[in-house]
């Protein structure tokens, strides 16, 4: 065979093995086309790619205002929520009260009669099928506050604690009340126009305050002793921070 033909050959085969070296490095997908019957070929088509469905966050559910009536004749319709508020009338046991919100800690109620008078009543002294508690919080406006917490010494809230609230020196006529709440925060509401110190002194437990180890309410649980320290604090008005107490 002339050389030349030899040599030929040779490059054929060096080009064959060359594209085989490359195919096998990097293959390529195959791809099989259908058919649709008439001898033409399907086009194969990637599926979409799917969008992530969105799920709207739910809203809250808008305060919806509900009827009450007082539990005991002569409820006092008060200005603010607290004892040393004006009343600004007395209600019977078939007044209709519809309510608008409760105060921070929960123990007064904000509500407005049938004649679109508006004032503030004590949880306590209302008849209703709802839970007060479960109502939102309307924050009394032009007063003035004092705050406090109880705690034990885990730090853990103790609720029903009662304290009452009255000038430095005065009678207990001039006095408030305010009881903790679940929190372990109470909260003592006074007219604008006081000032000067204030005494708040521990002077009882509710019923339904978690110290108790039994439903009589007559046994504190082990390690409650049923004190709290300090049993009085003072706290000049306007107050900067909350008081402290610890019940032991």
């Amino acid at each position: 065979m002339p050389k030349q033909h030899i040599l030929y050959l040779l490059l054929l085969l060096a080009g064959a093995l060359t594209a085989c070296s490359k195919q096998a490095s990097a293959p390529l997908p195959t791809i099989t086309p259908g058919n649709t019957g008439d001898g033409t070929a399907t086009p194969f088509v990637l599926p979409p790619t799917p969008i992530p469905s969105v799920t709207p966050s739910g809203s809250p559910t808008p305060f919806v205002s509900f009827e009450v009536s007082p539990s005991v004749a002569g409820l006092k319709l008060r200005v603010g929520p607290g004892y040393l508020f004006d009343a600004l009338r007395l209600l019977d046991l078939d007044a209709r009260l519809m309510v608008d919100g409760k105060s921070p800690g929960g123990e007064w109620i904000k509500v407005e009669t049938d004649t679109d008078i508006q004032g503030w009543v004590f949880a306590e002294l209302l008849k209703s099928e709802v839970d007060l508690q479960a109502i939102p919080v309307v924050e009394p406006q032009g007063i003035v506050v004092i705050q406090g917490r109880v705690t034990d010494l885990m730090g853990t809230p103790i609720q029903g604690i009662g304290f009452e609230i009255k000038p430095q020196g005065a009678e207990a006529s001039e006095s408030t009340v305010a009881t903790s709440d679940a929190s372990g925060a109470f909260y003592a509401f006074l007219p604008a126009t006081v000032s000067g110190g204030w005494e708040v002194t521990q002077t009882a437990v509710a019923c339904q305050s978690n110290v108790w180890a039994d439903e009589k309410c007559s046994t504190y649980k082990p390690g409650y002793s049923g004190t709290v320290e300090p049993q009085t604090q003072t706290v000049t008005l306007p107050q900067s921070g909350v008081l402290e107490f610890v019940w032991k």
